[in-house]
């Protein structure tokens, strides 16, 4: 089934998101003409819109560039006899375009960061808010079993602490993922186990499940009885990973995907999960007999119910990488 491992995990999934608008450079229009040599020169024709610009004709200098949101109307100023114009003025410049958010809140079905959302009760964790808009929320209803938020070593944000009795519970959801899916996470072990979930999602005991997590020190992804284990050695104790899981595909079939650190470490081929309701969802705590519960350090969770391009996949590791002071390098 699993193995154990220590990890840092986004991943990506669907639901409907907010659209941005990019503003783009103007573009000149058609540009004014000068004044015929030894002449008084003449006026020039309407110009562009923003950033647009007169061009001299023959005989004038150009004319002035177009200003926010007006044209250029001048012509330019008459030159000597047998001179000839050879510039036109200089253009404007358009906006610059806003950049995408690293964490797109289209298709995202989960984001947890330990930064944000805790609610503490007697230093323990009740609950941990999920930030994509969602309101899937992690709970703790069991004092006992509250994970804790700590310091760990060199990063410089508290993560929340799982210790091997400590879980959280997410609500029901119907996410659709059977087209394909995207996870990250930030996450490493604290101990040796043979395998842990940093998000389970079922309905039951090997009933509908999808695995995100670690068997020993590689990364483990399953979907229902179908398992990959990455080749790569990736959750060493007491070491924090940017960990990725996608999943990608056509009705041809579907290939799941795992990097580290922003590299890649393997591949396999691996059928979508099914689009249903899944009711037992877990951060910390897989249903497999042979698993404990996660035992370590996680310091944020996205997960998409889309593919994310390779591009914007980049974007949000590279978020995750330098908020939290990883190193940009395979394990």
């Amino acid at each position: 089934m699993r193995r154990g491992f220590w990890l840092l995990v986004a991943m990506a999934a669907g639901c409907g998101g907010n659209a941005f608008h990019v503003d783009h450079d103007g573009q000149g229009g058609e540009s004014g003409s000068g004044g015929i040599a030894g002449t008084t020169s003449g006026a020039g024709k309407q110009g562009g819109s923003v950033g647009g610009a007169g061009v001299g004709g023959n005989g004038g200098s150009g004319a002035r560039p177009g200003m926010g949101g007006t044209s250029a109307t001048e012509g330019g100023a008459g030159a000597g006899a047998g001179d000839a114009a050879t510039s036109g003025g200089e253009a404007g410049s358009g906006s610059e375009p806003e950049p995408p958010p690293p964490i797109s809140l289209e298709g995202l079905v989960y984001w947890f960061k330990a930064d944000a959302g805790i609610t503490q009760t007697s230093g323990r964790i009740e609950r941990w808010a999920d930030q994509s808009g969602n309101g899937q929320h992690a709970v703790q209803g069991l004092s006992t079993q509250r994970p804790v938020l700590s310091q760990t070593g060199p990063l410089p944000l508290p993560v929340v602490e799982l210790d091997g009795n400590t879980f959280f519970e997410l609500p029901p959801i119907d996410a659709p993922i059977d087209g394909g899916l995207t996870f990250f996470a930030i996450a490493g072990r604290s101990q040796d186990s043979n395998c842990a979930a940093i998000v389970e999602l079922s309905n039951g005991i090997e009933v509908d499940d999808v695995y995100f997590g670690h068997g020993g020190l590689a990364m483990h992804f399953e979907v229902a009885d179908i398992w990959f284990d990455s080749a790569t050695e990736v959750f060493d104790l007491g070491v924090m990973r940017q960990v990725t899981y996608k999943q990608s595909g056509n009705d041809m079939g579907a290939i799941a995907e795992l990097s580290a650190n922003g590299s890649f470490v393997g591949s396999q081929d691996m059928p979508f999960a099914e689009r249903k309701l899944r009711e037992q969802n877990f951060i910390g705590l897989s249903q497999y007999e042979n698993c404990s519960k996660f035992m370590g350090s996680i310091g944020e969770i996205v997960l998409y119910s889309r593919v994310l391009g390779r591009q914007e996949q980049q974007r949000v590791e590279s978020y995750l990488l330098d908020k939290w002071q990883l190193p940009d390098a395979a394990p």
